[in-house]
């Protein structure tokens, strides 16, 4: 081994372990704390909540999801930076959204999926175990999908055993009459067309490969 090679080799030695280091630290996750969770509550209550839910800090949120900018406002910024000392935290951001993204006088307008839906919209969802396994890759993790039009709801388990084992084949239900989910129509030789048609159209949405 001549003299370059082994300094070479001594120069990657030295820097791997920090590199590692760097690798290991690029992304971390820093959970913030919504404070539209806690509604009215005091915000002392909910600055103590901050470490119990492994936050780092909070989010504070005004009327009408909560109203704790508002309690800041009555209390003065002095007091509030002692209540964040106190409890060894810190503010993130303060969110404001009153009247939703287009100042709309009803905020968030939409169909209530607990009545009917119109037969000319079709509603698509899909329902997941939890953290992803892979960013970017949803179709490993999919449990369930689902499309809902007029009374009925079509849910398609992604495998046999999916998560929860809520179903372990298609179902169908209608959902103006059964809205727990607890009778399959999908069986019945009246329901096969909709389940079909149901089906065509949420794999238009999205069909994912199998896991």
């Amino acid at each position: 081994m001549n003299r370059r090679n082994s300094l070479k080799l001594m120069g990657m030695a030295a820097t791997a372990p920090a590199l590692a280091q760097a690798r290991s630290e690029a992304f971390v996750i820093r959970y913030v704390l919504s404070s539209a969770v806690y509604g009215d509550l005091p915000l002392d209550e909910v600055l103590a909540e901050i470490a119990k839910t492994g936050a780092e800090s909070v989010d504070i949120w005004r009327l009408r999801h909560a109203n704790h900018r508002e309690q800041i406002t009555e209390m003065g910024d002095e007091e509030f930076q002692g209540k964040l000392l106190t409890h060894e935290a810190m503010m993130s951001i303060s969110t404001c959204y009153p009247l939703g993204p287009f100042g709309q006088d009803e905020e968030m307008p939409g169909f209530d999926l607990m009545n009917a839906i119109p037969d000319s919209r079709s509603v698509f969802g899909a329902i997941y175990s939890g953290d992803a396994s892979k960013i970017g890759a949803a179709s490993r993790d999919v449990a369930y999908r689902w499309i809902r039009r007029g009374h009925y709801k079509l849910i398609v388990p992604q495998s046999p055993t999916p998560w929860g084992d809520y179903l372990g084949s298609e179902a169908l239900f209608k959902m103006s009459v059964d809205p727990k989910e607890t009778e399959d129509l999908s069986e019945l030789w009246e329901s096969s067309r909709l389940k079909e048609e149901l089906r065509s159209e949420l794999d238009q949405w999205w069909n994912p490969s199998p896991p």
